[in-house]
């Protein structure tokens, strides 16, 4: 007696099973959206039943969150400059959420939860840029994909984020601090103050991006288009002259430091002397930075807010917003708006001293009177 053929089958890497039967020339192939075998049967038989009737079947597409990241990093993230950080995040959401979680079926109390827990983990604006990339993917999945889509109400997820205090470094933390790093940590630290840039951009500085001829960086910045959008900065004669004591430390990287013991090194296969300079890695330098503000006694105070530091001087000393949106590369100068608080506060500090002056000269004029 021969076999009947099974009209449900599943694909290598994939959970899920599939459609698989024939009717008049036409092939049922598509994903069922489920790893349960009788429920994959009972609704393969529901699509053959109807097909045989002659009644028309709709292809509604299917797609786990699992598969429409996956689709999101090639048609979008991988091109991007702001990959990398695509990357670690998408590792959190899926390690978060079911990874094989039908769009469709996505509720959102899944979503809430996983806010919940996130957000007793990490700060609300980071659980948001999470929230965030998790609705582009699901709106790319539904708009372009063609996906069906159980999409939730974003504005009930989103957390309420606190006001960014913008934390400046006075000249005497900052020369408690310079003197509190070692020689060799010093250059990135004074080149960050000079030119208002991220962590990622000075700790990641290459040669290839300097511009020696026309004495600018050349950066990448994220944006829609396809590798990033670049972002030139002009570069001072300080800045000029600490790239130009970095220059021959290393091949390619322009800040780095030196090693304080001789090692191993597996990828070269080889043992690196002791004074070798290296990279620096982000975990390492957090270990340096929190050391270096712990000797300096500066509280309160991130890397990110040298850059704060730089655009709150730039602006004094310019008056001009636009410079320092320029300066930072901010797309949107409402971003950069939030340096004006500090020439508000100057202003006050201004008024209170003529309120001050005032004062004074009504008491004088009144004590005349008498």
């Amino acid at each position: 007696m021969a076999r009947r053929a099974r009209i449900i089958k599943q694909r290598p890497g994939s959970p899920h099973w599939y459609c698989n039967f024939t009717i008049d020339g036409r092939r049922f192939r598509d994903s069922l959206g489920t790893d349960d075998e009788a429920e994959a049967e009972r609704l393969a038989a529901t699509i053959r039943a109807k097909a045989l009737a002659g009644e028309k079947v709709e292809r509604q597409r299917t797609m786990t969150l699992d598969e429409a990241f996956g689709v999101y990093w090639l048609e979008v993230a991988h091109r991007q400059a702001s990959a990398e950080t695509t990357r670690y995040l998408t590792q959190y959401i899926l390690r978060g959420l079911d990874r094989t979680t039908r769009l469709d079926r996505l509720e959102t109390r899944d979503i809430s939860a996983y806010i919940a827990r996130r957000r007793g983990q990490v700060a609300p604006a980071s659980v948001n840029r999470e929230t965030e990339l998790l609705r582009r993917v699901l709106r790319r999945a539904e708009t372009v994909s063609k996906v069906k889509v159980a999409m939730p109400d974003w504005g009930q997820l989103l957390l309420e984020e606190p006001d960014e205090t913008e934390r400046t470094l006075s000249a005497a933390e900052e020369k408690r601090l310079l003197a509190a790093l070692r020689p060799d940590y010093r250059p990135m630290v004074r080149f960050a103050l000079l030119t208002g840039q991220r962590l990622g951009n000075v700790i990641g500085l290459t040669w290839d991006k300097v511009d020696w001829e026309e004495q600018v960086l050349r950066l990448r910045t994220k944006s829609r288009k396809p590798g990033g959008k670049v972002h030139i900065v002009p570069l001072v004669r300080t800045a000029l002259a600490i790239l130009s004591a970095e220059r021959k430390r290393h091949p390619t990287h322009v800040f780095t430091y030196a090693t304080a013991r001789g090692r191993w090194d597996r990828y070269a296969g080889r043992r690196t002397p002791k004074g070798e300079r290296r990279p620096f890695s982000k975990n390492g330098w957090r270990k340096v930075w929190a050391d270096a503000l712990t000797a300096a006694k500066i509280h309160d105070f991130r890397f990110h807010d040298l850059r704060h530091t730089t655009a709150t001087r730039t602006l004094k000393a310019s008056g001009n917003l636009k410079v320092v949106q320029r300066l930072l590369g901010h797309a949107d100068i409402k971003t950069t708006t939030r340096y004006l608080r500090a020439q508000v506060e100057d202003v006050r500090s201004a008024l209170n001293a003529v309120e001050g002056i005032s004062d004074g000269l009504k008491r004088r004029a009144a004590v005349r009177k008498r």
